[in-house]
């Protein structure tokens, strides 16, 4: 083997080697990155499953709010309504309110009624006992003067007037007695469910604010899951890379192996015809000495001189004798 040939071999060798090297290098960065990129995307999962649970968290708020938000609009309009009847009420008791003052003012205006009537705010019930009293008194008592019976029709006629009067405010009454209830039990009513309203109204102001601060915070660690996310996608190329290189290093170690398994079949076939060649050299150069020798011996032997027995075997050998 020549100095070059063994140059090269000894190159490829520290080449491979060297190449060697590089691939352990390569797999253990490769594995690196395939370790960086699985810690990134635990993380990474981890914290889309809080997005998740707290999207889910923001929906059932935004549910919640709705409902609120629903009820208290039905409050609303039964309030309203409410409200609108409250209203109708009053001015109806206001306007009987006025009617039963007209009518009181009315009986103070009127002497015979003020005077001949001593008692005032009288049922007409009662004012219907005291007339059918004077009719029977007017019918059952004998030999009644004619001014005493004038006296007692008229009593009769102030008290028709009376109950005419009296059944008017005795009505206008009830009817405000009656309103009086009807508002109060519609303030009550409104008070309660403008309370209810309220509650409703504040409740869904706090699931608007839980829901937002849901929504928020699952933005904030969107953000963070998507930056875990680009970091598992870095990781991922550079281990990606990192295997492409190896490929291409074992690629090329192949290569040069292959290259320097020709290179020694080569180096050893030429050896062998070089130790071919050296062989049919040796046979060459022996027989040209046999050659000579007996060419040498047949002179001798021709001029009659006694031959050695390597001579003599050279002669036969040339196949001179």
């Amino acid at each position: 083997m020549s100095l070059d040939e063994s140059k090269t071999i000894e190159t490829i060798a520290l080449q491979i080697g060297d190449l060697e090297n590089k691939v352990q290098k390569l797999r253990e960065e490769r594995t690196n990155f395939h370790k960086k990129a699985a810690e990134y995307a635990k993380k990474r999962n981890m914290l889309n499953d809080q997005v998740r649970e707290l999207i889910s968290t923001a929906k059932e708020e935004r549910t919640l709010r709705e409902q609120y938000l629903n009820d208290a609009k039905t409050l609303k309009q039964e309030i309203d309504q409410l409200n609108e009847t409250l209203e109708e009420k009053k001015q109806l008791l206001e306007q009987k309110q006025k009617e039963l003052e007209s009518l009181n003012e009315e009986l103070k205006a009127n002497p015979q009624l003020r005077n001949r009537t001593r008692q005032s705010n009288i049922s007409p019930r009662q004012i219907e006992k005291e007339i059918a009293r004077l009719e029977w008194k007017l019918q059952t008592i004998p030999n009644l003067n004619p001014e005493a019976e004038k006296e007692i029709v008229s009593m009769i006629e102030v008290l028709q007037q009376k109950k005419k009067e009296a059944s008017q405010i005795y009505e206008i009454e009830q009817e405000i007695r009656k309103l009086q209830r009807e508002i109060r039990f519609l303030s009550g009513k409104i008070k309660r469910k403008q309370e209810i309203y309220e509650d409703k109204e504040k409740k869904a102001h706090i699931h608007a604010r839980n829901m937002k601060q849901a929504y928020m915070h699952a933005d904030k660690i969107k953000k963070e899951a998507d930056n875990y996310h680009q970091e598992f996608i870095n990781a991922k190329k550079q281990a990606d890379a990192a295997h492409q290189e190896l490929m291409e290093t074992v690629s090329r170690i192949k290569e040069l192996r292959q290259e320097l398994k020709k290179l020694k079949e080569y180096i050893r076939q030429s050896r062998i015809e070089s130790k071919k060649q050296e062989q049919q050299r040796q046979r060459l150069q022996e027989k040209e000495r046999l050659q000579k020798e007996a060419i040498e011996a047949l002179q001798k032997f021709e001029s009659g001189k006694k031959l050695t027995f390597e001579e003599f075997r050279a002669l036969i050998s040339a196949g001179k004798l």
